[in-house]
């Protein structure tokens, strides 16, 4: 219950389970993903640096998918969430 001066208000049932953390789960989830496409870009872009064949994996999907999971996790958690 949220007490505002003299109204006081039930939290809905989606603001209670924005409030148990699952921001910080879905920001994790999306910063995993994000790293694992940047590693992924990496170590196959070196491997071709010392030969002459030009073939690796770029990963856009892992990135870009992290960085939305990211994004969502972050407006997930809310301004009362914050440390």
């Amino acid at each position: 219950m949220i007490v505002l001066g003299s109204a006081s208000f039930e939290l809905s049932p989606f603001e209670q389970v924005m409030d148990t953390g699952t921001g910080r789960k879905t920001m994790l989830l999306g910063a995993i993903c994000c790293a694992a496409g940047v590693a992924c870009n990496a170590v196959t872009y070196s491997g071709t640096a010392s030969t002459e064949e030009l073939t690796y994996v770029l990963a856009w999907g892992a990135i870009i998918f992290g960085a939305i999971q990211i994004v969502r996790g972050a407006a997930n958690r809310g301004p009362s969430n914050q440390q």
